[in-house]
């Protein structure tokens, strides 16, 4: 039962994160043009054309900002095209998803009670709430990050551990 505790409180810790994040979420960009550009990507992706912007004075064909975050908010715009609001809950859900690896990946060094400690710090950072509320590619790179880290020390600890993202 008492090994059943941290991942309770991680669990709340996460559903407080997301309330949070509910409620900062509106249609405000605040940061231009880095992410109308991630909606234009994203839309053109949806709509298999490639990276392609339409909403210049001519197309844009190249990509100047980080790739990877249109392709994770593309099944986004293939249901709501430029909407802002909905990139922001896709890019809330990477802001959890951070918090559970972020946890797991501490857990193994630190210990259970230390990882929810320093988890809990992540948390209550404001500019872990603001960019996981903000149509932009820094949590979700600091998402896969953490999921380098932990497949590197997986690596590092045991060369015949299979290559698997999920924490065990």
């Amino acid at each position: 039962m008492k090994t059943r505790v941290p991942t309770v409180v991680l669990l709340v810790m996460c559903l407080v994160f997301l309330c949070f994040g509910v409620l900062c979420i509106n249609d405000t960009i605040y940061y231009t043009p880095d992410s109308p550009h991630y909606l234009g990507w994203a839309k053109s992706l949806a709509s298999f054309e490639g990276f392609k912007i339409t909403f210049g004075p001519e197309p844009m064909f190249y990509v100047i900002n980080a790739p990877l975050y249109p392709v994770l908010i593309a099944p986004v715009a293939w249901f709501a095209p430029y909407s802002v609001p909905a990139a922001k809950a896709a890019t809330l859900l990477f802001g959890v998803l951070t918090l559970v690896l972020f946890y797991h990946f501490a857990a193994r060094a630190v210990g259970p009670t230390a990882a929810l400690v320093g988890t809990a710090f992540l948390m209550i950072s404001p500019l872990v709430l603001l960019y996981s509320t903000q149509v932009l590619s820094d949590v979700p790179i600091t998402s896969e990050l953490i999921i380098f880290l932990i497949l590197a020390e997986r690596s590092v600890n045991d060369p015949t551990a299979p290559r698997s993202v999920l924490p065990s």
